[in-house]
């Protein structure tokens, strides 16, 4: 006998359900077919408060993917005018006559 909570190992990834649409289906239904009933020791009320931290979590978790994302891309354009400036800088180094021979010399 199968448990109808647990996805099928042969089903892909992508049609597989989520932990959170499992736990949404376990409400709806239970609101819908036995509002008043006690499961697993539990109130349809106690039971979404039990669920509750994990819904937060993963909330917060997309939140910080966001701002990461965020912080990335702004690291990876800051980045790319320090390179732009580096490579100014060099090239100014290298066309300075006296620093150029002094950098040559320094440099097999």
């Amino acid at each position: 006998m199968t448990d109808i909570f647990t996805p099928k190992a042969t089903l892909p990834n992508r049609a597989r359900p989520t932990l959170m649409e499992r736990t949404q289906a376990i409400k709806a239904t239970w609101a819908l077919l036995a509002p008043q009933s006690v499961f697993s020791c539990l109130t349809l009320s106690e039971f979404e408060s039990a669920t509750e931290p994990s819904r937060l979590a993963r909330e917060s978790l997309v939140s910080l993917q966001l701002t990461r994302r965020a912080a990335v891309s702004d690291r990876n354009h800051a980045d790319a005018v320090t390179r732009v400036l580096l490579k100014r800088t060099v090239a100014a180094v290298l066309a300075d006559p006296p620093l150029k021979v002094e950098a040559a010399s320094v440099c097999p």
